[in-house]
């Protein structure tokens, strides 16, 4: 057999009452077939912090003789206190966290897409150093009250309503959403549908070439690399003060 590879992830049931936490192991058998197995199903008591989740993993670990000599890799996603329980675990099994820490595909495309319509480093700017605070400041702004903005606070009043439609309040008449906001929201549309394909092709628990196996994860990364390595050329002749709220920054490009 194969070392044992584990994912785990919490969740709550309705009304917020109980808490459990799902440990799943894969491993290859002796035969050769990969094996997507539930080892356990705890409850979780308290505060859900990294060290009491490491605490119940470790109980689970020693239950089932997963030693660090059998264990494989972690595969978890970017929740906070995933990392606390993953730098517990190292020091009191002896491993190495970073290398042991890995994320799933399709969360990873997750990332890329909110970098995408909210990215806030400001290395991604293509302007001189002395710029970049003006640039930053002004990316804020316009993240608040540019398109992407003004849809956001518009699903979240409609979110608010139940998902009904009301008459537009005046807010929203005065200062909705206009024929250039919905060429931008298209354009970020057609930038991020890539990603959407990508997460599909990664879905599923494939085998054999199918849907989701291990062996596309680099294959689609490559692929989304060149998709948006081509798109950076379409954006080379841009006039980016045609519209005058639009922001100064080519953030679009280096995103």
């Amino acid at each position: 057999m194969s070392k044992v590879y584990v994912s785990f992830d919490g969740w709550t049931t309705k009304g917020g009452k109980r808490g459990y936490l799902g440990i799943v192991a894969h491993y290859v058998d002796s035969s050769g077939e990969l094996r997507d197995l539930p080892i356990a199903l705890p409850q979780l008591t308290g505060a859900y912090t990294g060290e009491a989740m490491a605490e119940v993993v470790m109980a689970i670990f020693k239950q089932f003789e997963i030693t660090v000599g059998k264990l494989g890799y972690f595969v978890l996603d970017n929740a906070h206190n995933n990392n606390t329980t993953i730098n517990t675990l190292a020091l009191q099994i002896g491993f190495s966290a970073t290398e042991r820490r890995l994320r799933c595909g399709p969360y990873t495309l997750n990332l890329i897409g909110q970098m995408l319509l909210w990215g806030e480093e400001k290395e991604s700017y293509d302007n001189e150093e002395t710029e970049r605070v003006n640039e930053a400041e002004n990316m804020a702004t316009w993240r608040g009250d540019g398109p992407l903005g003004k849809i956001e606070t518009e699903d979240a009043y409609a979110r608010s309503r139940n998902n009904k439609l009301p008459a537009a309040p005046d807010w929203m008449r005065s200062d909705g959403i206009n024929a250039h906001d919905w060429q931008v929201i298209a354009e970020y549309i057609d930038v991020l549908r890539p990603l959407k394909q990508a997460t599909k092709r990664l879905e599923g628990r494939g085998k054999s070439g199918a849907f989701g196996a291990i062996a596309e994860v680099i294959l689609v990364f490559e692929y989304l690399l060149g998709v948006y390595e081509d798109r950076l050329q379409s954006y080379e002749d841009v006039i980016y003060d045609e519209h005058t709220e639009s922001p100064e920054d080519h953030l679009a490009i280096n995103q």
